[in-house]
């Protein structure tokens, strides 16, 4: 048990000390079926399958943000998320996703539907999606015409598969590839209003 304790702490002190946003956010973790697949590798280790890792850095962003943070699941429909600022890693490892396919314009017109005002959104993703009506960058836009004009998005595609769901045109989408430790940094800096460029 003090191993598993002392591996949390560094996983948790590898994010270093990252300053909230101070903005309200909304973390859609992809809890499509292949959310379970393969691995999410930093440094040539793998370090776990997307979905652990999606909603680990769910836990470190409601941690951050203390409190501004509402974390759902999207499969082809939202769900709840177990996820909360005392969450641990033991725990995560322990869930599965969901599974079925994927809408990932789902976090975005479910947030316009519950008229949830956010500046941000977070999403989580495998970047394996099919599934929908209508695109994701669509549906950010029909956000920002109903709640928030200024509502900024982060895609977070943990696995690099050479394409977004975010309009790469849009100077409010952050498009990332990969994962490391400078995820929350970049996510907090870019949701306060920061430039895409990194």
């Amino acid at each position: 048990m003090a191993i598993l304790d002392a591996l949390e702490e560094s996983y948790e002190l590898s994010f270093g000390h990252v300053q909230p946003s101070g903005r309200r956010l909304l973390v859609a973790v992809d809890s499509s079926g292949s959310m379970s697949g393969g691995g999410v590798t930093v440094g040539g280790t793998r370090i776990g399958t997307p979905y652990e890792i999606g909603c680990a850095m769910a836990v470190i962003m409601a941690r951050i943000e203390r409190g501004n943070v509402h974390v759902i699941d999207v499969d082809t429909s939202v769900h709840a998320s177990r996820v909360t600022a005392r969450t641990n890693l033991r725990e995560v490892a322990t869930w599965r996703p969901s599974g079925g396919g994927t809408d990932l314009s789902l976090p975005f017109s479910w947030a316009r539907s519950q008229r949830l005002t956010v500046d941000g959104v977070l999403v989580l993703t495998d970047s394996e999606t099919w599934a929908g009506r209508s695109h994701a960058a669509q549906e950010l836009a029909a956000y920002r015409a109903a709640v928030n004009p200024e509502a900024r998005a982060v895609i977070a595609g943990m696995t690099a598969v050479g394409y977004t769901i975010g309009d790469p045109g849009d100077p409010g989408v952050l498009n990332i590839a990969g994962f490391d430790a400078s995820l929350p940094q970049l996510v907090t800096g870019f949701v306060r209003g920061g430039a895409a460029v990194v």
